[in-house]
Protein backbone atom coordinates (compact mmCIF):
# COMPACT_ATOMS: atom_id res chain seq x y z
CA UNK A 1 0.00 0.00 0.00
CA UNK A 2 1.46 3.48 -1.00
CA UNK A 3 2.66 5.72 1.79
CA UNK A 4 0.28 8.55 0.70
CA UNK A 5 -2.66 6.20 0.02
CA UNK A 6 -6.09 7.96 1.82
CA UNK A 7 -7.86 5.28 4.66
CA UNK A 8 -10.64 5.15 6.67
CA UNK A 9 -12.19 7.98 5.61
CA UNK A 10 -16.04 9.00 6.78
CA UNK A 11 -18.10 12.14 6.40
CA UNK A 12 -19.07 13.18 9.58
CA UNK A 13 -21.21 16.61 8.51
CA UNK A 14 -21.96 18.49 5.51
CA UNK A 15 -18.72 19.70 3.86
CA UNK A 16 -16.58 18.02 6.53
CA UNK A 17 -14.54 14.52 6.36
CA UNK A 18 -11.85 13.11 8.04
CA UNK A 19 -9.47 10.34 6.55
CA UNK A 20 -5.96 8.67 7.81
CA UNK A 21 -3.05 8.42 5.17
CA UNK A 22 -0.12 5.28 5.71
CA UNK A 23 2.64 8.11 6.06
CA UNK A 24 1.46 9.58 9.34
CA UNK A 25 -0.60 8.35 12.61
CA UNK A 26 -2.79 11.18 12.54
CA UNK A 27 -6.38 11.91 11.23
CA UNK A 28 -6.78 14.10 8.30
CA UNK A 29 -9.49 16.81 8.14
CA UNK A 30 -11.21 17.69 4.43
CA UNK A 31 -13.03 20.77 4.58
CA UNK A 32 -15.01 21.96 1.54
CA UNK A 33 -14.80 26.11 1.03
CA UNK A 34 -17.34 27.12 -1.12
CA UNK A 35 -15.90 30.12 -1.73
CA UNK A 36 -13.07 28.92 -3.51
CA UNK A 37 -15.12 25.47 -4.61
CA UNK A 38 -12.33 23.15 -3.38
CA UNK A 39 -11.69 21.50 -0.05
CA UNK A 40 -9.12 22.33 2.49
CA UNK A 41 -6.70 19.81 3.96
CA UNK A 42 -5.44 20.10 7.54
CA UNK A 43 -3.96 17.73 9.90
CA UNK A 44 -5.93 17.30 13.05
CA UNK A 45 -2.89 16.46 15.19
CA UNK A 46 -4.93 13.71 16.43
CA UNK A 47 -4.63 10.06 16.71
CA UNK A 48 -7.54 8.83 18.41
CA UNK A 49 -10.96 9.03 16.05
CA UNK A 50 -13.05 10.89 18.90
CA UNK A 51 -10.62 13.76 18.95
CA UNK A 52 -10.07 13.99 15.39
CA UNK A 53 -13.70 14.45 15.06
CA UNK A 54 -13.75 17.30 18.01
CA UNK A 55 -10.51 19.13 16.19
CA UNK A 56 -12.25 19.12 12.80
CA UNK A 57 -15.00 21.02 13.68
CA UNK A 58 -12.48 23.38 15.61
CA UNK A 59 -10.64 23.57 12.11
CA UNK A 60 -13.30 24.23 10.00
CA UNK A 61 -14.66 27.34 11.85
CA UNK A 62 -11.10 28.58 11.77
CA UNK A 63 -10.65 28.33 8.27
CA UNK A 64 -14.31 29.42 7.42
CA UNK A 65 -15.59 26.17 6.16
CA UNK A 66 -19.20 25.75 5.61
CA UNK A 67 -20.66 25.48 8.51
CA UNK A 68 -24.36 25.01 7.48
CA UNK A 69 -26.24 22.83 4.78
CA UNK A 70 -28.83 25.75 4.47
CA UNK A 71 -27.90 28.88 2.61
CA UNK A 72 -27.84 31.81 5.55
CA UNK A 73 -29.81 34.93 3.65
CA UNK A 74 -26.97 37.77 3.39
CA UNK A 75 -28.51 40.33 5.44
CA UNK A 76 -28.35 38.07 8.73
CA UNK A 77 -24.26 37.03 7.84
CA UNK A 78 -22.52 38.38 10.90
CA UNK A 79 -20.16 40.22 8.28
CA UNK A 80 -22.62 41.83 6.41
CA UNK A 81 -23.64 43.63 9.88
CA UNK A 82 -19.86 44.73 10.62
CA UNK A 83 -19.48 46.07 7.32
CA UNK A 84 -22.80 48.41 8.08
CA UNK A 85 -21.24 48.92 11.77
CA UNK A 86 -17.90 50.01 10.29
CA UNK A 87 -19.59 51.72 7.40
CA UNK A 88 -21.70 53.76 10.38
CA UNK A 89 -18.16 54.43 12.58
CA UNK A 90 -16.78 55.92 9.68
CA UNK A 91 -19.55 58.47 9.40
CA UNK A 92 -18.52 59.79 13.16
CA UNK A 93 -15.08 59.58 12.08
CA UNK A 94 -15.97 62.38 9.08
CA UNK A 95 -18.06 64.42 11.41
CA UNK A 96 -15.24 64.75 13.33
CA UNK A 97 -16.93 62.96 16.18
CA UNK A 98 -14.48 60.04 16.65
CA UNK A 99 -10.75 59.30 15.94
CA UNK A 100 -9.85 57.71 13.10
CA UNK A 101 -8.41 54.88 15.20
CA UNK A 102 -12.32 54.29 15.97
CA UNK A 103 -12.67 52.24 12.57
CA UNK A 104 -8.99 51.78 12.17
CA UNK A 105 -8.59 49.06 15.36
CA UNK A 106 -12.03 47.88 14.54
CA UNK A 107 -10.56 46.82 11.24
CA UNK A 108 -7.67 45.08 12.45
CA UNK A 109 -9.35 42.59 14.95
CA UNK A 110 -12.12 41.73 12.32
CA UNK A 111 -10.05 41.58 8.69
CA UNK A 112 -7.24 39.26 10.13
CA UNK A 113 -6.54 36.22 8.54
CA UNK A 114 -7.18 32.91 10.26
CA UNK A 115 -8.51 33.66 14.00
CA UNK A 116 -9.71 37.32 13.21
CA UNK A 117 -13.76 38.06 13.71
CA UNK A 118 -14.75 37.56 10.30
CA UNK A 119 -12.62 34.47 9.33
CA UNK A 120 -14.30 32.39 12.12
CA UNK A 121 -17.97 34.56 12.44
CA UNK A 122 -18.36 36.23 8.73
CA UNK A 123 -20.49 33.76 7.34
CA UNK A 124 -22.34 32.48 10.36
CA UNK A 125 -26.21 33.53 10.74
CA UNK A 126 -26.24 35.89 14.02
CA UNK A 127 -29.43 34.56 15.32
CA UNK A 128 -27.13 31.40 16.37
CA UNK A 129 -24.26 32.69 17.86
CA UNK A 130 -24.04 31.62 21.36
CA UNK A 131 -22.40 32.76 24.59
CA UNK A 132 -20.52 28.86 23.74
CA UNK A 133 -19.45 30.05 20.39
CA UNK A 134 -17.48 33.40 22.09
CA UNK A 135 -15.77 31.05 24.86
CA UNK A 136 -14.60 28.67 21.77
CA UNK A 137 -13.54 31.75 20.07
CA UNK A 138 -11.55 33.24 22.86
CA UNK A 139 -10.09 29.48 22.78
CA UNK A 140 -9.22 29.79 19.63
CA UNK A 141 -7.54 33.15 19.59
CA UNK A 142 -4.92 31.32 22.10
CA UNK A 143 -4.98 27.65 21.05
CA UNK A 144 -1.82 28.35 18.65
CA UNK A 145 -0.02 31.25 19.77
CA UNK A 146 2.98 30.13 21.76
CA UNK A 147 2.53 33.21 24.01
CA UNK A 148 -1.17 33.63 25.23
CA UNK A 149 -2.76 37.12 24.62
CA UNK A 150 -4.16 39.80 27.40
CA UNK A 151 -7.22 39.60 28.92
CA UNK A 152 -7.15 43.29 27.50
CA UNK A 153 -6.74 41.86 23.93
CA UNK A 154 -9.29 39.40 24.58
CA UNK A 155 -11.87 41.93 25.98
CA UNK A 156 -11.20 43.78 23.01
CA UNK A 157 -12.25 40.84 20.49
CA UNK A 158 -15.92 40.82 22.80
CA UNK A 159 -16.13 44.15 22.57
CA UNK A 160 -16.04 44.27 18.92
CA UNK A 161 -18.46 41.26 18.25
CA UNK A 162 -20.84 42.59 20.98
CA UNK A 163 -21.07 46.13 18.78
CA UNK A 164 -22.06 43.99 15.24
CA UNK A 165 -24.75 42.14 17.45
CA UNK A 166 -25.84 44.84 19.21
CA UNK A 167 -26.40 46.59 15.77
CA UNK A 168 -28.26 43.21 14.48
CA UNK A 169 -30.60 43.83 17.74
CA UNK A 170 -31.32 47.38 16.87
CA UNK A 171 -32.16 45.83 13.23
CA UNK A 172 -34.32 43.73 14.91
CA UNK A 173 -32.34 40.66 13.43
CA UNK A 174 -32.26 38.79 16.82
CA UNK A 175 -34.80 38.77 19.63
CA UNK A 176 -31.47 39.01 22.12
CA UNK A 177 -28.02 39.04 22.86
CA UNK A 178 -25.89 36.45 23.80
CA UNK A 179 -24.09 36.51 27.37
CA UNK A 180 -20.86 38.06 26.85
CA UNK A 181 -18.07 36.35 28.40
CA UNK A 182 -15.69 38.45 30.11
CA UNK A 183 -11.68 38.14 30.68
CA UNK A 184 -10.15 39.46 34.12
CA UNK A 185 -7.73 42.22 33.05
CA UNK A 186 -4.64 41.90 34.98
CA UNK A 187 -3.64 45.53 35.27
CA UNK A 188 -0.44 46.26 36.25
CA UNK A 189 1.09 49.35 37.44
CA UNK A 190 2.34 51.76 34.60
CA UNK A 191 5.43 52.81 34.20
CA UNK A 192 6.59 56.38 35.20
CA UNK A 193 8.97 58.53 36.95
CA UNK A 194 9.94 59.71 40.51
CA UNK A 195 9.91 63.90 40.33
CA UNK A 196 14.11 63.31 41.27
CA UNK A 197 13.64 60.65 38.02
CA UNK A 198 12.19 63.79 36.36
CA UNK A 199 14.26 66.46 37.89
CA UNK A 200 17.72 64.75 36.56
CA UNK A 201 16.80 64.07 33.07
CA UNK A 202 15.82 67.84 32.10
CA UNK A 203 18.84 68.85 34.39
CA UNK A 204 21.17 66.07 31.86
CA UNK A 205 18.84 67.52 28.61
CA UNK A 206 19.62 70.97 29.32
CA UNK A 207 23.32 70.44 29.53
CA UNK A 208 23.63 68.58 26.52
CA UNK A 209 21.60 70.74 24.68
CA UNK A 210 24.12 73.99 25.46
CA UNK A 211 27.09 71.63 24.49
CA UNK A 212 25.10 71.51 21.21
CA UNK A 213 27.25 68.53 19.43
CA UNK A 214 25.40 65.57 20.42
CA UNK A 215 23.49 64.18 17.26
CA UNK A 216 21.22 61.07 17.69
CA UNK A 217 18.94 59.46 14.76
CA UNK A 218 20.47 62.43 12.21
CA UNK A 219 19.06 65.00 14.73
CA UNK A 220 21.17 67.08 17.06
CA UNK A 221 19.73 67.17 20.92
CA UNK A 222 18.10 70.43 21.04
CA UNK A 223 15.53 72.70 23.20
CA UNK A 224 12.59 70.55 21.11
CA UNK A 225 13.32 67.52 23.12
CA UNK A 226 13.94 69.59 26.20
CA UNK A 227 10.49 71.51 26.01
CA UNK A 228 8.85 68.24 24.89
CA UNK A 229 9.39 66.22 27.83
CA UNK A 230 8.38 69.12 30.07
CA UNK A 231 5.54 69.51 28.28
CA UNK A 232 4.62 65.80 28.58
CA UNK A 233 5.62 65.81 32.18
CA UNK A 234 3.53 68.49 33.01
CA UNK A 235 0.37 68.57 30.75
CA UNK A 236 -0.42 65.01 30.50
CA UNK A 237 -0.27 64.71 26.52
CA UNK A 238 -0.71 61.72 25.03
CA UNK A 239 3.03 61.40 22.33
CA UNK A 240 0.95 60.50 19.11
CA UNK A 241 0.98 62.34 16.19
CA UNK A 242 -2.27 63.38 16.17
CA UNK A 243 -1.81 65.03 19.92
CA UNK A 244 1.51 66.56 20.72
CA UNK A 245 2.99 66.16 17.33
CA UNK A 246 0.43 67.59 15.67
CA UNK A 247 0.60 71.42 18.22
CA UNK A 248 0.92 74.15 16.44
CA UNK A 249 1.79 77.62 18.09
CA UNK A 250 -1.42 78.85 17.38
CA UNK A 251 -3.01 76.22 19.83
CA UNK A 252 -0.58 77.38 22.41
CA UNK A 253 -2.37 80.47 25.02
CA UNK A 254 0.21 81.29 27.41
CA UNK A 255 -2.05 82.54 30.03
CA UNK A 256 0.78 84.51 33.13
CA UNK A 257 -1.44 84.17 35.75
CA UNK A 258 0.89 85.64 38.85
CA UNK A 259 -0.93 82.35 41.43
CA UNK A 260 -1.36 79.58 38.15
CA UNK A 261 0.42 80.43 35.29
CA UNK A 262 0.49 77.83 33.02
CA UNK A 263 -0.43 77.02 29.14
CA UNK A 264 -3.98 76.28 27.90
CA UNK A 265 -3.85 73.68 25.17
CA UNK A 266 -6.20 73.08 21.46
CA UNK A 267 -6.08 69.39 21.27
CA UNK A 268 -8.04 69.45 17.74
CA UNK A 269 -7.57 65.73 16.99
CA UNK A 270 -7.07 63.09 19.65
CA UNK A 271 -7.65 59.57 20.69
CA UNK A 272 -11.09 60.52 22.06
CA UNK A 273 -12.59 63.58 21.11
CA UNK A 274 -10.75 67.72 21.12
CA UNK A 275 -10.39 69.51 24.04
CA UNK A 276 -8.49 71.66 25.48
CA UNK A 277 -5.83 71.75 28.08
CA UNK A 278 -4.23 73.13 30.90
CA UNK A 279 -0.78 72.57 31.93
CA UNK A 280 1.09 73.29 34.98
CA UNK A 281 3.66 75.97 35.67
CA UNK A 282 6.19 73.85 34.68
CA UNK A 283 5.04 73.46 31.03
CA UNK A 284 4.65 77.13 30.50
CA UNK A 285 8.32 77.66 31.22
CA UNK A 286 9.20 74.42 29.09
CA UNK A 287 7.03 76.64 26.49
CA UNK A 288 8.91 79.89 26.47
CA UNK A 289 12.56 78.87 27.03
CA UNK A 290 11.52 77.01 23.45
CA UNK A 291 10.46 80.19 21.29
CA UNK A 292 13.12 82.18 22.78
CA UNK A 293 15.69 79.44 21.72
CA UNK A 294 13.84 79.40 18.40
CA UNK A 295 11.28 81.90 17.67
CA UNK A 296 8.65 81.00 15.15
CA UNK A 297 8.01 82.31 11.91
CA UNK A 298 4.02 82.05 11.55
CA UNK A 299 1.32 80.77 14.03
CA UNK A 300 0.36 77.52 12.06
CA UNK A 301 4.28 76.48 12.70
CA UNK A 302 4.43 73.08 14.50
CA UNK A 303 5.59 73.65 17.95
CA UNK A 304 8.09 70.44 17.95
CA UNK A 305 10.57 69.89 15.13
CA UNK A 306 9.28 72.16 12.65
CA UNK A 307 11.97 71.00 9.98
CA UNK A 308 9.82 67.75 9.59
CA UNK A 309 6.61 68.37 7.96
CA UNK A 310 5.72 64.34 8.19
CA UNK A 311 5.03 64.36 11.94
CA UNK A 312 5.77 60.71 12.55
CA UNK A 313 9.19 61.24 11.12
CA UNK A 314 9.24 63.83 13.98
CA UNK A 315 7.76 61.23 16.38
CA UNK A 316 10.48 58.33 15.41
CA UNK A 317 12.94 61.52 16.43
CA UNK A 318 11.96 62.24 19.57
CA UNK A 319 11.08 58.42 20.59
CA UNK A 320 14.74 57.22 19.65
CA UNK A 321 16.30 60.59 21.25
CA UNK A 322 14.29 59.92 24.92
CA UNK A 323 15.29 56.01 24.60
CA UNK A 324 19.39 57.00 24.12
CA UNK A 325 18.70 59.48 27.17
CA UNK A 326 17.45 57.15 29.33
CA UNK A 327 20.20 54.60 28.45
CA UNK A 328 22.55 57.08 28.99
CA UNK A 329 21.48 57.75 32.48
CA UNK A 330 20.27 54.14 33.48
CA UNK A 331 16.44 54.84 33.54
CA UNK A 332 15.23 52.63 30.98
CA UNK A 333 13.15 50.71 33.41
CA UNK A 334 11.56 51.19 36.53
CA UNK A 335 11.60 49.36 40.18
CA UNK A 336 9.20 47.07 38.78
CA UNK A 337 11.19 46.13 35.39
CA UNK A 338 8.78 47.85 32.74
CA UNK A 339 10.41 49.61 29.85
CA UNK A 340 10.12 53.31 30.28
CA UNK A 341 8.89 55.36 26.86
CA UNK A 342 7.55 59.04 26.14
CA UNK A 343 4.42 57.80 27.22
CA UNK A 344 5.76 56.98 30.67
CA UNK A 345 5.78 61.28 31.12
CA UNK A 346 1.93 60.96 30.33
CA UNK A 347 1.78 58.58 33.31
CA UNK A 348 4.15 60.34 35.67
CA UNK A 349 1.79 63.89 34.95
CA UNK A 350 -1.15 62.06 36.54
CA UNK A 351 0.24 60.09 39.15
CA UNK A 352 1.58 63.35 40.58
CA UNK A 353 -1.68 65.09 39.86
CA UNK A 354 -3.87 62.21 42.14
CA UNK A 355 -0.97 62.98 44.48
CA UNK A 356 -1.54 66.22 44.91
CA UNK A 357 -5.71 65.12 45.72
CA UNK A 358 -6.88 66.94 42.25
CA UNK A 359 -10.89 66.51 41.43
CA UNK A 360 -11.06 63.18 39.33
CA UNK A 361 -13.40 64.54 37.29
CA UNK A 362 -11.29 67.38 36.25
CA UNK A 363 -8.33 65.32 35.52
CA UNK A 364 -10.46 62.39 33.22
CA UNK A 365 -11.22 65.63 31.52
CA UNK A 366 -7.85 67.18 30.90
CA UNK A 367 -5.72 64.27 29.84
CA UNK A 368 -8.92 62.66 27.34
CA UNK A 369 -9.44 59.83 29.53
CA UNK A 370 -11.80 57.93 31.65
CA UNK A 371 -12.29 58.00 35.41
CA UNK A 372 -12.25 53.93 35.21
CA UNK A 373 -9.32 54.06 33.56
CA UNK A 374 -8.03 56.51 36.12
CA UNK A 375 -8.61 54.27 38.98
CA UNK A 376 -7.35 51.02 37.41
CA UNK A 377 -4.04 51.69 36.58
CA UNK A 378 -3.44 54.68 38.79
CA UNK A 379 -5.93 54.76 41.68
CA UNK A 380 -4.84 51.23 42.74
CA UNK A 381 -1.26 51.74 42.45
CA UNK A 382 -1.06 55.42 43.95
CA UNK A 383 2.48 57.24 44.78
CA UNK A 384 4.27 57.25 48.11
CA UNK A 385 3.70 60.70 49.60
CA UNK A 386 4.59 61.68 52.79
CA UNK A 387 0.77 62.71 53.08
CA UNK A 388 -0.40 59.00 52.46
CA UNK A 389 2.53 57.45 54.45
CA UNK A 390 0.92 60.17 57.70
CA UNK A 391 -2.51 58.49 56.98
CA UNK A 392 -1.51 55.23 57.09
CA UNK A 393 0.60 55.55 60.42
CA UNK A 394 -2.47 57.83 62.11
CA UNK A 395 -3.15 54.85 64.35
CA UNK A 396 0.61 53.97 65.44
CA UNK A 397 0.34 53.67 69.20
CA UNK A 398 3.81 54.78 69.16
CA UNK A 399 3.55 57.82 68.01
CA UNK A 400 3.58 60.95 70.59
CA UNK A 401 0.61 62.52 68.52
CA UNK A 402 -1.53 59.85 69.22
CA UNK A 403 -0.95 58.37 72.81
CA UNK A 404 -3.56 60.57 74.31
CA UNK A 405 -5.67 60.34 70.95
CA UNK A 406 -8.62 58.73 72.50
CA UNK A 407 -11.70 61.07 74.34
CA UNK A 408 -12.45 61.69 77.62
CA UNK A 409 -14.90 59.52 79.36
CA UNK A 410 -18.08 61.35 80.75
CA UNK A 411 -20.18 59.22 83.22
CA UNK A 412 -23.81 59.98 82.99
CA UNK A 413 -23.83 63.04 85.81
CA UNK A 414 -21.69 64.60 83.37
CA UNK A 415 -23.72 63.86 80.20
CA UNK A 416 -26.46 65.25 81.84
CA UNK A 417 -25.04 68.47 82.81
CA UNK A 418 -23.60 69.07 79.19
CA UNK A 419 -27.75 68.97 78.47
CA UNK A 420 -28.73 71.11 80.76
CA UNK A 421 -26.65 73.36 79.21
CA UNK A 422 -28.62 73.34 76.54
CA UNK A 423 -26.83 70.99 74.04
CA UNK A 424 -28.07 69.40 71.52
CA UNK A 425 -27.87 65.12 71.40
CA UNK A 426 -25.83 64.93 68.39
CA UNK A 427 -23.64 67.69 70.06
CA UNK A 428 -23.15 65.19 73.13
CA UNK A 429 -22.51 62.13 70.84
CA UNK A 430 -19.56 64.26 69.13
CA UNK A 431 -18.19 65.29 72.74
CA UNK A 432 -18.50 62.65 74.36
CA UNK A 433 -18.13 59.45 71.67
CA UNK A 434 -21.30 57.99 73.16
CA UNK A 435 -23.68 56.26 71.18
CA UNK A 436 -27.37 58.89 70.53
CA UNK A 437 -29.50 55.79 71.69
CA UNK A 438 -27.92 55.64 74.82
CA UNK A 439 -28.03 59.52 75.61
CA UNK A 440 -31.38 59.77 74.53
CA UNK A 441 -32.64 56.51 77.43
CA UNK A 442 -30.34 58.52 79.89
CA UNK A 443 -32.06 62.09 79.11
CA UNK A 444 -35.66 59.57 79.66
CA UNK A 445 -34.96 58.31 82.23
CA UNK A 446 -34.16 61.04 84.00
CA UNK A 447 -36.60 63.02 83.39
Amino acid sequence: MSKNKQTHLEKISKGIAIYKVGASPYWYARIWISRSKGYAVRSTKCRVKADAIEESFVIRQQIGGDLQSRKVPKEYTFESIARQLMINQQRQVQREKKSPRYVSDDVKLLEREQDGILAVFGNKDVREITTGDLREYLDLLNRYRSSQLASDTLNRHLYVINKVLKLAFEQKLISALPIMPREKNDDQPRASFSSNEISIILRELESLVIQGDQIISGCPISYDLLSLIGLLAYSGLRPTEKELYALRHADVDVVSNKKHPHLVLTIRQSKTIPRSVITQAEAKNSYEKLIKARPYQSEEEFVFFPDFPDRKRAADVARRQFKWLLRRLDLERDKWGNGRVLYSLRHFYVQQRLAKEVNIYQLASNIGSSINTIERFYGRFPSPTDKRAAALNSGDKSSPKNRNANPPMYNDREILALHAEGRSVQEICDLTGQSKLKIELLIINVG
